[in-house]
């Protein structure tokens, strides 16, 4: 896939996420939203800070690296993710590592913010904004 499609793939990926996110959990009460189908098991809640939580372990790097990356493609190049890229993706897609996860992204059920749905679709936005700063730059480096 060329660099420049799949940089507007992932910006409409990310805006369609927040929308559904927003959709399907923005109206929801707070005893909803941290209902646990068992007790070993997240709550929607805990599901969206873990990911809140994990998106700003990278977001603050990642913006500073693409904001000061001086290397540039043309938007016809072909963007291919690296073995160990493809690796990550794998491990923490649904179906990938089921390892423990590390405390510091861990959401226990008290350390979830009351307004966690807010908080996700707006780091979505911070994310397809850093998206569109990717323009034309190498985005393999």
């Amino acid at each position: 896939m060329q660099s420049e499609d799949f940089r507007h793939s992932l910006i409409e990926s990310f805006k369609t996420q927040s929308l559904k996110i927003q959709e399907r959990f923005g109206d929801l009460a707070r005893k909803q939203l941290m209902w646990q189908p068992e007790f070993d098991k997240w709550s929607i809640g805990q599901c969206l800070y873990h990911i809140w939580l994990t998106n700003e372990k990278y977001l603050k790097f990642l913006g500073h690296s693409i904001r000061h990356c001086n290397i540039h493609s043309s938007p016809t190049a072909i963007y291919k993710s690296s073995w160990l890229g493809r690796r990550f993706i794998h491990a923490v897609g649904p179906r990938g590592f089921a390892g423990k996860v590390p405390r510091t992204i861990f959401p226990t059920y008290d350390n979830v913010p009351m307004d966690i749905v807010a908080q996700l679709v707006e780091q979505f936005v911070a994310i397809y904004v850093l998206l569109e700063d990717c323009k034309g730059k190498d985005l393999e480096r």
